[in-house]
């Protein structure tokens, strides 16, 4: 896929056709102008050099066949879009193989005009055939004549690095450093097949910083493609090629693939109804850096403030502040114009439409949406698999989620420059540091350490009771030891003893007597065998005579028995009672009585002696046990209160530690971004912006506004050193780490202490600290300063590290604009950033990070600095004007098309110098063409 701008192409430089006599006797004669071309055409290669030996027969009817397969209808399967260079491989007097290659447009008769400048010497066997004119003349003539020049095959047999191996296998050239020398600055190129090989090992030094090509060098249709490189071009061009040569560091591959389009990136504005644009204004974008250039008020800026509105960004700039100069511009850009006093840009009808594309990680498939803004409100719609716009129904807010972009003026990158929070609060923004997880988790954390706070206090508020417990217990302790002392305390052990015993005897007697009632109840009804007899039998047969014999006697015995019975039951009656008649019973029962009556006299006198009655003794004791339990109860609270305690300070210590991974997690991310930037060096001092800690501090401590300045943070003008509870923290006399400090001005104020870090504190403070609440405590233990931001950079790599605190402001943006630059993979649009910026600070921090970051970002910058663009590699140029009271698009495209250097001359101070210093030699073509 090719988008807008400059873009990769596969180039192989080195073909040979039937028309060459050494092509493959096998296919000679046999195949087609067609199968040449579908045999390249399989191997997907964008462009082709036409390049036989010494001869440009095939060229036109390789051209003529190409656009016949173009034209039907339908084509055929293999056909693909490649580009045909005309070219030849030349022969010079000295034996060297030279490549010269000219643009598409050319024909056959450029190589014929070529060969009769080379003066071929028309061998018919062209392959061995020769011109009379050297390599360093045809190279003049190839260059005269619109074409490069490409050293073929350099490290083989024809090539200029070919040489042989002595008897000790050193290498030795075949031709001399002088020429070998003269003809690498005239050629632009160097093709090479083995990168390894022998030669090329040798003369590595002389290739440092040239473009090294390849080309298939095919005599056969199954070679086709087998050996190619990659161009950046606008467009297949042989002033694509040329300049893709100059630059080989930015736009030649060889050993690589082209870098993929970035994952998420905007395809297309559409503009439609601004004030100074009413008709329809569409803009594409590259994947890789765009540069929008243009005159004052030639629209550059609009179309970034467009993308601003149409990409849901107006949230960034709110942040800034109502003080902020880029959000009150933003406002005005947005207002309805053409209305007295209001400079807008928008109308009511206005429409702003952003088609952007992002990889959903989940399918790996690539979606695309469109994002519209109008007054009206905000709309985001997604194109489904056949290409309709669906809506989606999601907010700005979650489009702006969906689809990350970071837009910067060079105002906000000044800003972030002069206010390191605002520094720290774009490095929290980063994935890669992951602010939002470490915030939840610290939230967790918190809420933990309040928890177990607000149980310390319960148990401490339950605890409190201890000393009023002790006290009441002393009370009752001394009551109930003055009665365990008089005769009633021994008594009432007596007493109840003998309650117990008499008790215990009684239970003994009832105990005995109660079956013996129930046998004298029943043994005191008539006899009941009196009248039971057989009843009357009739029968003769069986005889009944026994039968009534055996009967009667069974009631005669019954009746008998019976009596003894009761007689027993009556001798069981006499041995109980002669048990509680007993003297021995009566005896034992007497003095239990005696002893219970002496004890109610005893209370009786006890009473009347004011000692208090037994049953308040018996209170006093039940009281004095439930004291007793409660104590017990308050000594595992304690233990709990112990064990909480120790919790308490593992949660502190957690979130202490957790704090600190913030700041590890900080710098890691500032040091992986800047690893390959050695003139930017961004410091993060955990805990150490007392500063910025000013205001939170002060809330946190419920000190009134004018109260206890210098108390707070006081900083000497002439030293620079700082003092205060807050200037403790970095004051340099203290060796303890920042977070150690920290802890201990925590503690003093915890404790209420005179002396904070080694320093007294003023009296009235300390008693403004006493009347601070336990949630005060609690959010003075949830609290950190913030990390502290330093910047330092480098004017140039030769240069020391010095402060930004110290740069000027263009030193300040670039330094800034650098770090910007090195990370992220969201879309990154800058309007106008080296504004302040010299020459030096834009090549040496910007240009270069543009550079090395837009293979894997999307970058749009508005500029009018021709370094930013030139020497940044745009892969598309769109240049703005002002025409006809309407802002125009003019002639977008890459920086190969002359219309596009064109524009940057005119429009940019030091466009031609940024030319001249990029390409060398190419301004000489645009200079002879004005």
């Amino acid at each position: 896929m090719k988008f807008s701008g400059s873009n990769w192409w596969s180039f192989d430089f080195h073909n040979h056709t039937p028309a060459s006599s050494d092509y493959n006797a096998n296919e000679r004669g046999q195949i087609s102008l067609r199968d040449w071309l579908l045999a390249h055409m399989r191997a997907r290669t964008d462009c082709v050099a036409i390049t036989d030996h010494n001869s440009g027969e095939w060229i036109d009817r390789l051209k003529q066949e190409y656009v016949a397969m173009a034209n039907e209808q339908p084509r055929h399967a293999d056909f693909r879009e490649i580009c045909l260079f005309p070219g030849v491989e030349l022969t010079t007097s000295e034996g060297l193989h030279v490549l010269a290659v000219y643009g598409p447009e050319e024909s056959a008769a450029k190589i014929y005009g070529l060969l009769a400048l080379a003066q071929y010497n028309n061998d018919a066997n062209n392959a061995h055939g020769m011109c009379r004119v050297g390599a360093s003349a045809i190279c003049d003539h190839v260059h005269q004549t619109g074409g490069v020049v490409i050293l073929a095959h350099a490290e083989e047999v024809n090539g200029i690095f070919h040489g042989t191996s002595n008897s000790s296998g050193q290498f030795i050239s075949t031709r001399a450093d002088r020429s070998i020398e003269q003809l690498l600055e005239k050629a632009d190129a160097i093709e090479i097949h083995d990168e390894t090989a022998q030669a090329i090992q040798y003369f590595a030094t002389k290739l440092v910083g040239r473009a090294i090509v390849d080309g298939s060098d095919s005599h056969r249709t199954d070679r086709a493609g087998v050996r190619r490189v990659w161009l950046k071009m606008a467009r297949p061009s042989i002033e694509g090629v040329r300049l893709a040569l100059l630059d080989p560091d930015s736009s030649l591959l060889r050993n690589a693939a082209p870098p993929a389009a970035p994952a998420n990136r905007i395809t297309s504005l559409r503009i439609e109804g601004l004030l100074l644009r009413r008709q329809a204004l569409e803009v594409s974008f590259s994947p890789w850096f765009n540069s929008i250039i243009g005159g004052r008020g030639s629209g550059k800026s609009t179309l970034l403030e467009s993308l601003r509105l149409a990409m849901a960004r107006e949230s960034d700039l709110e942040e800034l502040g109502s003080d902020s100069d880029v959000l009150r511009a933003f406002n005005r850009f947005k207002q309805v114009g053409g209305v007295r006093g209001n400079a807008g840009m928008v109308r009511p009808e206005s429409v702003l439409a952003a088609t952007v594309e992002k990889l959903d990680v989940s399918s790996n498939s690539r979606e695309r949406y469109l994002l519209t803004w109008r007054h009206s409100g905000f709309a985001a719609q997604r194109q489904d698999e056949s290409g309709i716009w669906e809506d989606t129904g999601m907010t700005a807010e979650q489009a702006a989620r969906l689809f990350p972009v970071k837009v910067f003026s060079q105002k906000q990158i000044f800003e972030l420059a002069e206010r390191p929070s605002a520094l720290l609060t774009y490095i929290d923004g980063a994935p890669e540091v992951g602010f939002q997880t470490w915030s939840d988790h610290n939230e967790v954390l918190r809420r933990d350490l309040r928890a177990l706070r607000s149980e310390e206090r319960r148990l401490q508020l339950s605890i409190a009771k201890k000393a009023q417990l002790l006290t009441e217990l002393k009370e009752v302790a001394r009551k109930t030891t003055a009665y365990q002392q008089s005769s009633v305390a021994q008594q009432v052990s007596t007493f109840r003893e003998n309650q117990r015993v008499k008790q215990t005897v009684e239970s003994f007697i009832e105990t005995v007597a109660a079956p013996l009632r129930a046998l004298e109840d029943a043994a005191g009804l008539p006899n009941p065998y009196e009248t039971v007899q057989l009843g009357t039998i009739s029968l003769q047969l069986p005889d009944p005579t026994e039968v009534r014999r055996e009967a009667n006697e069974l009631v005669d015995d019954l009746k008998s028995q019976y009596e003894v019975v009761r007689q027993a039951i009556g001798a069981l009656r006499q041995r109980a009672n002669a048990f509680s008649a007993s003297g021995a019973a009566i005896r034992f029962l007497a003095e239990l009585d005696a002893a219970m009556a002496a004890y109610r006299q005893e209370v009786e006198k006890l009473k009347a002696e004011g000692v208090g009655t037994a049953q308040e003794a018996e209170a006093a004791l039940r009281r004095k046990q439930e004291l007793e339990t409660a104590l017990s109860t308050i000594a595992v609270q304690e233990d709990l209160l112990a064990q909480t305690q120790k919790k308490i300070l593992h949660a502190y210590a957690v979130l202490k530690f957790h704090r600190r991974k913030l700041t590890r997690l900080r710098q890691s991310f500032v040091q992986s971004v800047l690893s390959q930037n050695p003139n930017l060096r961004i410091n993060i001092e955990g805990q150490a912006d007392v500063h910025q800690a000013v205001e939170a501090f002060r809330s946190v401590l419920r000190l009134q506004d004018g109260t206890f300045l210098e108390e707070v943070l006081s900083v000497d003008e002439a030293s620079g050193q700082a003092d205060g509870l807050l200037g403790r923290l970095i004051n340099n006399g203290i060796h303890d780490p920042t977070h150690k400090r920290v802890t201990s001005l925590k503690l003093g104020i915890l404790e209420r202490s005179g002396s904070i870090l080694g320093q007294p504190v003023h009296g009235k403070l300390v008693t403004a600290l006493r009347r601070l609440s336990a949630d005060d405590d609690d959010a003075l233990l949830e609290w950190f300063p913030n990390d502290r931001v330093t910047v330092e950079f480098k004017r140039s790599r030769d240069n020391h590290f010095q402060s930004l605190v110290r740069a000027s402001a263009g030193q300040k943006t670039s330094a800034i604009l650098s770090f910007l630059l090195a990370h992220g993979s969201e879309p990154l649009l800058l309007d106008q950033p080296e504004d302040d910026l010299d020459n030096a600070l834009v090549s040496e921090l910007v240009v270069q990070q543009i550079r090395d970051n837009k293979s894997r970002r999307q970058i749009i910058v508005v500029t009018h600095n021709p370094n930013i663009v030139v020497n940044g590699d745009a892969e598309l140029v769109l240049p703005m004007e002002f025409v006809g009271g309407q802002i125009q698009l003019s002639d977008p495209g890459g920086l190969q098309d002359r219309t596009v250097r064109q524009h940057i001359c005119e429009i940019m101070e030091g466009g031609r110098d940024a030319f001249r210093q990029r390409y060398k030699r190419i301004l000489e073509d645009l200079d002879a063409s004005r």
